[in-house]
């Protein structure tokens, strides 16, 4: 049973438990779509949307999502860590001053892994400044004539669509080649930094959290100057699930303390 692939079936048990209940009257039955538009609405207006993905079977099991590019805030900046590690570069030491260097807080000196963890802005500058963006592989490609705060997601003008990242994600946590800087500092964000408010799950988590920009549309206007959000992938060592959470009005360590009992309640899914 634990290494039984996610079916339709066991995600609707999950969904109709405790933590979905306001939504139960939405969902379809075994044989029709997880989600229904009437629950996407539900979601939407309680400023929260999903995804879940299943690692095993390269495929996307449920979102409320629209099928509209988002921008993704720090979500970015494992894919300018892949992008730089994977070419000749010059070495970066910047120290982080905190608001005098567009980051939250003053980080001071870093590590990659440590810059992740901590999604400081500081350090992800200084890598872009040294960055020829041709060599970030998303299926996205940067806007015209990017700015370091563009490639950071600083700005909204870098959109990709939900599907898109949670599949770029996916093949950055299946490649043998990616750098284990990476998946550390994922680790680590999940463990101690921006991310930590996802909570303990079996196996450990990899995690990245994002505050992006906000964009109104006629029926969500912005509350608030950005938006948060979380990608989690578990269990940390071979991940089998990929979770995406966005909330309004807020920012990613918020998201990640929602998307700690969406964790909790799929992990009886038996997919870690």
């Amino acid at each position: 049973m634990a290494n039984e692939p996610i079916t339709r079936r066991h995600l609707l048990s999950v969904l109709r438990g405790p933590l979905f209940a306001p939504f139960a009257h939405c969902l379809s039955s075994p044989g029709e779509t997880l989600y229904t538009q009437s629950l996407q609405a539900s979601l939407a207006t309680s400023r929260l949307e999903l995804l879940v993905h299943d690692l095993r079977q390269s495929k996307t099991l449920a979102s409320t999502f629209h099928d509209t590019p988002i921008p993704i805030g720090s979500l970015l900046k494992p894919f300018l860590a892949l992008a730089y590690l994977a070419t000749p570069h010059p070495a970066i030491h910047p120290i982080c001053h905190g608001h005098a260097d567009q980051c939250w807080t003053a980080h001071g000196a870093l590590t990659l892994p440590q810059a992740l963890a901590q999604s400081c802005n500081a350090y992800f500058l200084a890598l872009a400044r040294a960055l020829n963006p041709d060599r970030i592989t998303l299926p996205t490609p940067p806007p015209p004539n990017p700015t370091p705060e563009d490639l950071i997601g600083l700005t909204p003008r870098w959109l990709l669509t939900p599907e898109t990242l949670v599949n770029a994600y996916a093949q950055l946590l299946a490649s043998p080649t990616t750098p284990p800087q990476i998946l550390d500092g994922m680790a680590a964000s999940a463990r101690t930094g921006t991310a930590s408010r996802i909570g303990q799950h079996p196996g450990g988590v990899l995690a990245k959290t994002g505050t992006a920009p906000c964009i109104p549309t006629p029926t969500q206007p912005c509350k608030a100057s950005g938006d948060g959000l979380v990608v989690a992938a578990v269990p940390a060592q071979s991940p089998t699930l990929l979770l995406l959470v966005r909330r309004r009005a807020t920012t990613g360590a918020l998201t990640a303390a929602a998307a700690n009992p969406i964790l909790t309640q799929l992990k009886t899914l038996h997919a870690y």
